[in-house]
């Protein structure tokens, strides 16, 4: 599947301006950990591969915790909103994404420092305090973009 990505990646940069990056997740207010991504972004639009090298995490739901296996996806991304330091948008992932009881639908959220031909950014991904779905596991990183 990284393969693809790559491949889809080339064929976008053949032809048209955009942005590759990575990032990989810290845990602020998202509990996933572990996660690794990478993307091609175009415009308003991206595509991302999320790989997760964690087994398995814990979370509180009520009084009980639970044992959820974290997943990778492969996912597209749309900013509706888009400034120079502020994008708000969604995410559809191929898995349910960060878990594999999570939605497959979350809200995203970047913040960026452009510098030259490099962004550094900070991106949260969150179904929004459990609106799609009981799960509200989250994801945060931070990546840095590339301008091709």
């Amino acid at each position: 599947m990284k393969k693809y990505i790559f491949i889809i990646a080339f064929v976008f940069t053949g032809s048209a301006y955009g942005q590759v990056g990575i990032g990989h997740s810290v845990p602020l207010w998202g509990k996933t950990t572990q996660t690794a991504e990478i993307f091609y972004q175009f415009d308003r639009f991206s595509i991302h591969y999320f790989y997760n090298y964690s087994p398995d995490m814990k979370h509180l739901t009520g009084t009980l915790w639970r044992k959820n296996k974290q997943t990778s996806s492969l996912a597209f991304a749309i900013r509706a909103i888009q400034t120079k330091y502020i994008n708000l948008g969604g995410i559809a992932s191929y898995n349910h994404f960060p878990t594999y009881d999570a939605t497959r639908l979350n809200f995203l959220v970047e913040i960026n420092i452009p510098i030259r031909q490099f962004t550094l950014s900070y991106t949260h991904i969150s179904n929004g305090f459990g609106f799609f779905h009981d799960t509200n596991t989250g994801y945060d990183s931070f990546t840095i973009h590339i301008a091709l």
